[in-house]
């Protein structure tokens, strides 16, 4: 075996960890100041003689794991959570509250704009100061809320014990995954952006479902007709609110991971099996489309084809499960694909 590249291996992967744990603040010359150090501490454990594999091995525990020794160039103090925990938890707070402070205005956004309340108020003040009301009270709300869930979680993590570093150093390097292939890597944002349209499709299937399907003006009065049958979603909520669970779960461990591993991969398989069974009980079991969907567009629309509307909806409703399904499956097929080929960068 060549020491020296196994030495200078171990130290890039390393370095690649605690990188990801590192505030945002000159990360580049934190991280040429640790690679000196480490080398320095190399040559002078050896003092002259030949480097052997657990000198690096050593060095490394003595530094910590990654999040440990990222935590120590944090400037803020840690009472309710732990320095091990402390990293994951800024880190994990911050893309939280982006997503809330970005889904609540945008819910709100696109309630205002499907309401009829802009005809009542147009030309007035008192649409815009409403607006902006309603926009600050999401913001406030979705970010108080994204925070105290976050805190409360990691409080709990912390009191139960739960370790924060994700790698362990109890059984030498074997933990210390190498750098991952540029294609096992997944990017930040698609994650979040996935977590950002969830949070906004929760909200509105929550507090404002009826603004999904159809608004039709006549003689300047506004008419929605509902896609969902109201009464029936709301019995089907309680299973929507795990389907959407399954998902951020999914989608958050995707974040956390940062790359293709199998241990995502059961994580991702598990979340979609259980969001694919509900779904399949909620649009089979549930009578949740509207019925009178098309009689409604009909009346609002005398000239509109009855027998071509029907078919249209029949056509929607019908493929809007093999669609979902069809997408469940994808992705589980691409990620275990992924898993499976990039599974020797698993910890």
């Amino acid at each position: 075996m060549d020491i020296k590249k196994y030495t200078e291996d171990m130290i890039e992967r390393y370095i690649y960890q605690v990188n990801r744990f590192l505030p945002g603040r000159n990360k580049k010359d934190i991280l040429k100041e640790l690679r000196t150090l480490i080398w320095d501490m190399i040559e002078e454990r050896t003092k002259g003689r030949t480097l052997e594999k657990k000198d690096v091995e050593i060095v490394l525990m003595e530094l910590g794991t990654p999040a440990e020794l990222a935590s120590k160039y944090g400037e803020k103090k840690r009472y309710l959570i732990g320095p091990e925990l402390y990293p994951r938890y800024i880190w994990i707070l911050k893309i939280v509250l982006l997503i809330a402070v970005i889904a609540g205005p945008a819910a709100v956004l696109i309630s205002r704009m499907t309401s009829g309340l802009d005809v009542g108020f147009a030309g007035t003040g008192q649409l815009w100061f409403m607006a902006v009301w309603e926009m600050l009270e999401a913001i406030f709300g979705s970010a108080v809320t994204a925070f105290a869930m976050v805190t409360l979680i990691f409080a709990i993590m912390e009191r139960a014990g739960v370790p924060g570093n994700i790698f362990s150093f109890q059984e030498g390097m074997d933990f210390l995954p190498p750098v991952p292939d540029k294609n096992a890597r997944i990017s930040k944002g698609e994650p979040i952006a996935s977590l950002i349209f969830l949070m906004i499709l929760f909200v509105i299937m929550v507090f404002i479902p009826q603004i999904i399907g159809a608004v039709v003006y006549r003689d300047g009065v506004m008419t929605r007709i509902p896609i969902f049958q109201l009464s029936v979603l709301k019995r089907a909520m309680p299973l929507f609110c795990i389907w959407f669970a399954c998902s951020a779960v999914a989608e958050i461990v995707k974040l956390v991971e940062g790359r293709y591993t199998m241990r995502l991969t059961v994580v991702v398989l598990i979340g979609n099996g259980i969001s694919l069974l509900l779904s399949i009980f909620i649009f089979t079991q549930f009578k949740i489309w509207n019925p009178q969907f098309i009689p409604q567009l009909q009346e609002a629309f005398p000239e509109m084809n009855p027998d071509l509307g029907a078919m249209i909806w029949n056509l929607m409703t019908n493929f809007f499960l093999l669609i979902v399904i069809f997408a469940i499956l994808l992705e589980c097929g691409t990620v275990l694909y992924k898993g499976i080929k990039y599974r020797d960068y698993d910890r």
